[in-house]
C-alpha cells in the first residue's frame, strides 16, 4: 500500500502546483467581447467574450473572458473617469487565470466611444494590462483590445 500512496500523493502535488506556475507564463491576447449589463443595473459593467493569441503560455484562437469592472460615473467628452475596482476570469482549455482589477481608465472621445486602460492582478501575483476601446454606438456595446503580461 504504501508504494501506491507515494505516485499518487506525487500525481496530486503536480496537479495542485500546475495551475500556479501556468498563470505566471506569458500572456499577449486579443480580446474581442459585448457588454451583458450596464454598472447602473448591475452594481458593476459586466462583459464576457473571447480571446485569441497566447494566455498564460498557451497559444489559442478561442479562448475566454469574462470582467465586472466599477467605475466612476461615465465621462463626458474629452474627460476621464476611474476604474476603481473588479474582478476579472481568463480561461482557455481547463486553464483559469482569476483576479482583481486594480484600476485604470476610462476616457471619452467624442464619438460615444471609450479609451479603456486596466491594471489587472491574477491570485497567483501576475500583472496584466488590458487597452481597448469600448463602443456605445452598438447593442449591445462592444469591447476590443489587449491584454499583456507586465511582469
Amino acid at each position: 500500500m504504501k508504494r501506491f500512496l507515494t505516485p499518487v500523493a506525487l500525481i496530486c502535488l503536480l496537479f495542485a502546483a500546475a495551475p500556479a506556475r501556468a498563470a505566471n507564463r506569458p500572456t499577449d491576447a486579443n480580446a474581442f467581447g459585448i457588454e451583458l449589463c450596464p454598472q447602473s443595473i448591475c452594481g458593476s459593467a459586466i462583459f464576457t467574450g473571447i480571446l485569441q493569441g497566447t494566455v498564460a503560455g498557451i497559444d489559442t484562437q478561442l479562448g475566454t473572458f469574462t470582467v465586472a469592472v466599477q467605475h466612476d460615473d461615465l465621462p463626458a467628452p474629452g474627460q476621464t473617469a476611474a476604474i476603481t475596482g473588479g474582478v476579472f476570469q481568463l480561461r482557455v482549455g481547463l486553464r483559469t487565470i482569476r483576479g482583481t482589477i486594480r484600476g485604470g481608465s476610462l476616457t471619452a472621445t467624442p464619438d460615444n466611444t471609450f479609451i479603456v486602460s486596466m491594471e489587472l492582478v491574477s491570485s497567483t501575483g501576475q500583472t496584466l494590462e488590458f487597452d481597448g476601446v469600448l463602443n456605445h454606438n452598438t447593442f449591445p456595446p462592444t469591447i476590443v483590445g489587449r491584454i499583456v503580461s507586465l511582469n
